[in-house]
């Protein structure tokens, strides 16, 4: 009598066993993935939580010397804390409208060191635009210079400003070698707030003699 295999009511092909038990080890492997990264990421959290972040305003772009600062040239951005950031900026309106003073690149906290307000013409002085024979591409608004000009006599420097404080310079300063901040050259205009009398000593000169612009640390005192 030949022997006949009866599959029980509650048997299962055994094909259909081994592919329940794949399902049931993959669902276990993603279990333990998704466990493993919320463990990773707690952990991080508590770590995080135990060091002091701080605000800063960064650089949004690259800054160049002497621009004037506006609100989308800055960003903020939350770093450790550091006392080495205690003179950064922590607000971007505190830095907007301000003139840098040094080029700032993309990313780089902004300190108040590297920021001037810029200047206004003040009480007791008058606004001037000067055609420089210095080049003027050193110059920033802000900057205190002193004003001088050839002597008549000894063909020494006489220093026609003492403290000329610059509003504006060119966008634009040529640069033509030789031919840079001539005489009357509109490239080297630049425009200073200064006593009316030194404005009125630049005038006397006219464009009869040279003017140039020097550091007002550089120049001792006219000769």
């Amino acid at each position: 009598m030949p022997f006949l295999y009866s599959r029980g009511p509650g048997s299962r092909p055994r094909a259909s066993s081994a592919s329940e038990r794949r399902r049931r080890d993959l669902l276990r492997r993603i279990i333990v993935a998704v466990c493993c990264g919320c463990a990773v990421w707690m952990a991080l959290q508590c770590v995080m939580a135990t060091v002091a972040t701080r605000y800063v305003a960064v650089a949004a772009k690259d800054i160049a010397r002497g621009d004037v600062i506006v609100t989308g040239d800055v960003s903020m951005r939350e770093v450790p804390d550091s006392p080495a950031l205690d003179d950064a900026v922590d607000d971007v309106d505190a830095a907007a409208g301000m003139i840098a003073q040094s080029s700032i690149a993309s990313g780089t906290p902004v300190f108040h060191a590297m920021l001037a307000r810029r200047p206004t013409v003040g009480p007791g002085r008058t606004s001037m635009t000067i055609a420089l024979s210095s080049s003027p591409d050193e110059l920033i608004v802000g900057d205190t210079v002193r004003l001088v000009t050839a002597s008549d006599d000894d063909g020494e420097y006489r220093v026609l400003a003492e403290r000329a404080t610059v509003l504006d310079v060119p966008e634009h300063a040529n640069d033509d070698g030789l031919l840079s901040g001539a005489v009357g050259d509109q490239s080297a205009a630049v425009t200073f707030a200064l006593p009316p009398r030194d404005a009125l000593a630049v005038l006397q000169v006219g464009e009869h003699a040279p003017v140039l612009a020097v550091d007002a640390d550089d120049v001792d005192g006219g000769k």
